[in-house]
């Protein structure tokens, strides 16, 4: 295919659809890619903190999310090899990525955005003083498309770009991500409403429920044991670490992975670019951080690109910087600080132990977490 419009965005995730809609709704005509076919299933990211749940409401479709079903998170079960803590962490959810993409995805279409799925779409070189950007298309429409803005929300080393700004810079010590959905038969130790993570020395592992009832458990790793031993005996030995019995089917499961997790994008712009999401930077997830911060920054480019559009400035490549940067800051910070304690299995049981016999810090700790409790969407 060939053609033009004003803005391409790349990766129909959270952050992507996001952008798309409130592109598509402030008037701009917007071409949605991603190089999966829809509807497609993630094992990552399932989780909604009562953040993200206020941000999927803003959009304006609390109802439709209502109608999903979504399954009531409301604690985290914290176990490591001392003791098992159960910590509330109020207004929270889970629902799969196939619901809460599609979701999204629908109301940009609905919008007016054109969406293409099962595309790769690769930025092309332009000059600096170009009015527009071409992209290159492969897989179910091949051909160029120009538009006069590109939004890249593509992921952890999903397109590379020409410009240097996208060649990720990786955190050494990082971990990997992988995960996977047990049957709903399934039985585990494990709470129905609350964050279950087994904590060790090698990683940690979180399991809590779907929608439909299915468990999905999610992990970050440390790549070497997973290059000894494999996904499914890593997560077996964390969950027998701290007492809990392994479900059945986890070592016939399909897993995913990803590549490593921290992960941060020397540039979050360049000349009428700006990346959104996991492509501007992650770090190692917990209790629906990345998810948030996703869908905040979707919604955050939207003015800037609606300027950009009526008339591109310069300027803009180092407002997003500063802007897209600013929104990243806190989340990346408590990520980090987290990710740091949870590699510390002594110290997070510490901790876990100090909030479970000090009941009274928890509500300060736990608002200062997620900024803000908000009452759920009617998850059952």
């Amino acid at each position: 295919m060939t053609g033009s419009t004003d803005v391409v965005v790349i990766g129909a995730g959270p952050a992507g659809a996001t952008a798309a809609l409130g592109l598509a709704r402030a008037g701009a005509s917007v071409v949605l890619i991603d190089s999966a076919r829809f509807p497609r299933t993630k094992v990552c990211g399932c989780c909604l903190n009562a953040r993200a749940v206020e941000l999927v409401n803003s959009l304006g479709l609390r109802d439709a999310l209502h109608g999903m079903q979504p399954h009531r998170i409301d604690a985290i079960q914290l176990a490591t090899s001392r003791s098992v803590t159960r910590l509330p962490l109020p207004g929270g959810a889970s629902v799969s990525r196939v619901q809460l993409d599609t979701l999204i995805v629908d109301a940009a279409i609905a919008a007016g955005a054109r969406f293409i799925d099962g595309t790769w779409a690769t930025p092309s070189q332009d000059s600096a003083d170009a009015a527009s950007c071409t992209v290159n298309l492969r897989g179910a429409h091949d051909g160029l498309l120009a538009s006069r803005l590109l939004i890249q929300a593509d992921g952890l080393n999903r397109n590379p770009t020409p410009d240097a700004g996208r060649r990720m810079h990786v955190a050494g010590s990082s971990r990997i991500g992988v995960g996977t959905v047990l049957a709903s038969g399934t039985q585990g130790p494990w709470c129905e409403h609350a964050v279950n993570m087994a904590v060790g020395v090698e990683g940690y592992a979180g399991a809590v429920r779907f929608e439909d009832g299915r468990w999905n458990i999610a992990a970050a790793l440390d790549p070497d044991a997973v290059k000894r031993r494999g996904i499914a005996d890593v997560i077996h030995s964390l969950l027998e670490n701290v007492g809990w019995d392994a479900p059945a089917g986890l070592h016939t499961a399909q897993w995913r992975g990803t590549p490593r997790l921290t992960q941060r994008a020397p540039a979050l712009s360049a000349h009428r670019l700006f990346r959104i999401g996991d492509a501007a930077g992650y770090v190692e997830p917990f209790t629906g951080e990345g998810i948030a911060t996703a869908l905040e920054m979707g919604q955050g480019i939207v003015p800037l690109a609606t300027r950009a559009l009526e008339r591109w400035d310069a300027g803009m490549v180092s407002e997003w910087q500063h802007t897209g940067e600013a929104l990243m800051r806190a989340p990346h910070r408590r990520a980090s600080v987290a990710a740091w304690i949870l590699r510390r299995p002594r110290l997070t049981a510490a901790l876990a132990e100090v909030l479970a016999r000090c009941p009274s810090i928890v509500p300060a700790a736990t608002t200062a977490w997620t900024r803000h409790a908000v009452p759920s969407v009617g998850a059952r």
